[in-house]
């Protein structure tokens, strides 16, 4: 996106590819959106300055998908646009999807740039490795950038073998909130200066009720390590190697559905191991007005202590999902750190006026955190409310 590779590389795939076939769907959708933060806060400057920063902002996205195929090959691409009156980071757009797939019996060659989700668990999913985190436009990090790769997928009866290639490494970018008014640097290092996109492969089986995959990843870890620069007093994005072997699980019941995700590798010259295991649980009794109703309870532990990558090194989560009448869903989560005893809550809410027009909101609230949680205490004062009004054809 800043970057000129990055640029000519959006116009061809974005361009080049539906010209070179015929475009047999497309799918818009346009939204005019808003950010409204519970507290007024204060960024500090290396200067020994400070920059207040905003408390409310608006804004505009659109998102674009076609598909076809060209040579009796299949392509995709998907580009994501988004424009923010108040903050320069959220004005950006990013390539989703932009690749073209050749398929040869039960094998399916892919080049381009797509997006790969891992894992079976509700709150964060550890195995989750491929693409980098868009937190321009989730803060939870579940939203993901487009990712540069070469992918080889060979599909039989009860199991998926995939082969991933990816030839560069995207940077993460980081809004002014929610962000902790933390004046966070331009600049990067990587450890070794490696600056590598990685490999992956992955064994998905099935059977019956349960599927089970097994995974490897070995490159640059996505979630940065921030250090202070002595010289600027800014934080300084650390990128490090990482390896990783994967493990992820689920049985679906009709009432109770176990969950496992699982991680282990080796980073900066020391073993960590990451885990999330959970249950999902479909009560039979009856609630008017809300469907499908399912109550989520989830642990997270991660042996990693400064070099975490996620809030939930001891973490209990607790939350439900839920259809209300035929149009619309919510969805509440609930965190609690058995060591520091740092609160988190999350609520989503989205509501279908026509086949054409959806409500969208979501607030996130720092209910407690202690000095001693990296992860939680530098965002005590990020409560926000993201609103939406979305416009597909």
């Amino acid at each position: 996106m800043k970057k000129a590779w990055w640029n000519g590389l959006a116009m061809w795939c974005g361009l080049a590819t539906p010209a070179m076939g015929s475009i047999d769907s497309g799918y818009y959708d346009l939204s005019i959106n808003s950010h409204w933060f519970a507290e007024p806060l204060v960024q500090r400057l290396p200067t020994g300055s400070q920059n207040s920063l905003y408390q409310f902002s608006y804004g505009f996205q659109g998102k674009a998908d076609w598909q076809g195929e060209v040579s009796e090959m299949p392509w995709r691409v998907e580009l994501f646009g988004n424009w923010d009156n108040q903050d320069p980071d959220r004005r950006y757009w990013d390539i989703r999807e932009a690749h073209l797939t050749k398929i040869i019996d039960r094998f399916e060659f892919t080049a381009g740039i797509g997006r790969e989700f891992w894992g079976v668990s509700e709150s964060i999913n550890v195995v989750n490795v491929i693409n980098q985190a868009d937190l321009a436009e989730s803060f939870d990090g579940k939203t993901k950038l487009g990712q540069p790769m070469l992918k080889a997928l060979y599909v039989a009866d009860r199991v998926d073998l995939s082969l991933i290639y990816m030839p560069v490494f995207r940077e993460r970018l980081y809004p002014l909130r929610p962000n902790a008014g933390l004046n966070i640097s331009d600049d990067v290092r990587y450890e070794d200066s490696k600056k590598q996109g990685g490999w992956a492969a992955r064994a998905k089986f099935y059977a019956n009720n349960s599927e089970w995959a097994i995974g490897a990843f070995a490159g640059t870890r996505r979630v940065p390590l921030l250090k202070v620069d002595p010289s600027t007093g800014t934080l300084l994005p650390y990128y490090i190697q990482t390896k990783n072997v994967l493990l992820d699980a689920v049985y679906v019941g009709d009432v109770v559905s176990p969950k496992l995700e699982l991680k282990i590798g080796n980073e900066l010259d020391s073993h960590f191991a990451a885990l999330n295991v959970g249950i999902e649980y479909r009560p039979e009794w009856y609630l008017e007005n809300f469907n499908d109703l399912t109550l989520i309870s989830e642990y997270l532990y991660d042996s990693r202590d400064d070099t975490l990558e996620n809030h939930g090194q001891n973490d209990l989560f607790l939350g439900m999902r839920s259809e209300i009448g035929i149009d619309g869903e919510v969805k509440a989560l609930f965190s609690y750190d058995l060591s520091y005893a740092s609160q988190y809550l999350e609520l989503s809410f989205q509501y279908r006026i026509n086949d054409y027009v959806r409500l969208m909101s979501k607030a996130t609230t720092i209910l407690k955190a202690s000095i001693d949680d990296i992860s939680l205490y530098p965002y005590r004062n990020e409560d926000f409310l993201h609103a939406s009004v979305h416009v597909a054809f």
